[in-house]
This record gives C-alpha cells, sequence and structure tokens, in this order.
C-alpha cells in the first residue's frame, strides 16, 4: 500500500522517481507486479538497457500511469541486433504510404 511521501532520494530513473511519487517501496512494487525485489532495484537503478515489456506494463498499472511515461529515452533509440541492419530502415515519406490497401490485393483473395 502506498506509505506517502518520504524523505526526497535523487532517483536514476523515471520509473523510480514515480514509484517514489506513488508512496510505493520497491518491495511493494515487487508484491504488486510479480517481480523479484532484485529486478526492481535493477530497473530503478538504471541497469537494464531494454526492460522486459511484460514489467513495464505490470509497472505501468500498479502506478496507474500510462506506459510511456516510465520510458527512457535511451530505451526509445534504434538497437541494432546483428550486422546486417545496423541502421534503422529509411521509410518511405508517409505520403508515398497513402494509397497502400491493407491487406494486399494479392493476399485478399486468399
Amino acid at each position: 500500500m502506498p506509505r506517502g511521501p518520504r524523505r526526497s532520494t535523487p532517483h536514476r530513473t523515471r520509473i523510480g522517481k514515480l514509484r517514489h511519487q506513488s508512496g510505493y517501496t520497491q518491495k511493494d512494487i515487487a508484491r504488486l507486479t510479480g517481480v523479484s525485489l532484485s529486478t526492481i532495484r535493477r530497473l530503478e537503478g538504471g541497469h537494464f538497457d531494454q526492460p522486459p515489456l511484460r514489467v513495464l506494463v505490470n509497472y505501468a498499472h500498479v502506478l496507474r500511469v500510462p506506459l510511456s511515461r516510465l520510458y527512457e529515452p535511451s530505451w526509445l533509440t534504434w538497437k541494432a541486433f546483428d550486422a546486417d541492419a545496423p541502421k534503422p530502415p529509411q521509410l518511405p515519406p508517409p505520403a508515398a504510404l497513402a494509397g497502400l490497401t491493407w491487406p494486399p490485393p494479392e493476399d485478399a483473395e486468399r
């Protein structure tokens, strides 16, 4: 249960700040999200390069905030997973996509 405001301590991540503002302890969040306390500590300490989406979704539900409030800017940058795709794809401008339909015509008949 939220315990109300406590003394202010610096937090490394947005998720840690939001949890602190909510009045929950890390132990509370671990119990309510079903995630281990060590994972909560690592997440709030900024030790995750790409935290699991399921953990973030549970956190957002407990804190009653939109998922987007939890994102760190570094989590939203392009991440190359192999040497064949080291850069983000070059997408056509939105106007070039305006005439596309779904499903594509060749799939519509199946």
